[in-house]
């Protein structure tokens, strides 16, 4: 386990990915918030973070690392720029474009038609699947395609798992389970707003969906 979570935070930069970094920094705040039952945790989080801490610095003595680390770091400054700062990533990003489709007076109010925002909608209708049609988040390709009536419910139900599984997690916890928590720390997010457009990860959102009800003791 020491081992795995060097490597993962070795990782971060190598992946030049904002949702590698986001979602580690999610998990690690759900073990934070149940580390008061059990102190022991918190010491081995810290352990493994000043392990990869020099790790990381000894790793910046070669070129491979040192390059991917800076073009993360550039990856981090051009996007917030592009996308308008922490307000622009925030409203984007997190509300997975359903502001943007919410507020574009181009889109029909009763949709424009399940599959038109996937990529393979886009290769038939127009020749070029390199654009979003309708919006790159998942929320907002929801909205976009079923209208604002059924993409609103679509999402709510969503939301409503989720919302589900986190009070059968916390719960869990009162039992000694704290397997339910952590798998939610990274599983809610593919199930409220991974991209279920695209069948890889529709697969694997209903795969952490049924490993986390899987895990939740039936007698709580």
């Amino acid at each position: 386990m020491l081992v795995a979570t060097i490597s993962l935070l070795v990782a971060i930069p190598l992946s030049i990915s904002r949702t590698v970094l986001f979602q580690i920094v999610l998990s690690l705040v759900f073990m934070l918030i149940i580390s008061g039952r059990n102190p022991k945790i918190i010491i081995r989080v810290f352990t493994a973070l000043i392990v990869g801490f020099f790790l990381l610095l000894m790793l910046n003595n070669f070129s491979f690392f040192k390059t991917a680390s800076y073009v993360f770091m550039e990856r981090f400054t051009s996007a917030n720029e592009t996308e308008g700062g922490l307000e622009g990533v925030f409203i984007d990003r997190f509300l997975g474009g359903m502001y943007g489709a919410v507020t574009n007076d181009k889109f029909e109010f009763w949709g424009e038609g399940v599959g038109m925002g996937t990529n393979a909608g886009a290769k038939i209708l127009t020749g070029d699947n390199s654009k979003f049609l309708i919006a790159e988040g998942e929320w907002g390709r929801v909205i976009g395609e079923m209208g604002l009536v059924l993409g609103i419910i679509v999402i709510l139900i969503r939301g409503g798992v989720v919302l589900e599984l986190f009070r059968k997690a916390w719960d869990s916890i009162r039992m000694n389970n704290t397997l339910p928590w952590m798998l939610l720390s990274f599983g809610m997010i593919i199930i409220l707003q991974g991209p279920w457009a695209q069948p890889t990860t529709l697969g694997f959102g209903i795969l952490i969906g049924g490993l986390i009800y899987a895990s939740i003791e039936k007698d709580h």
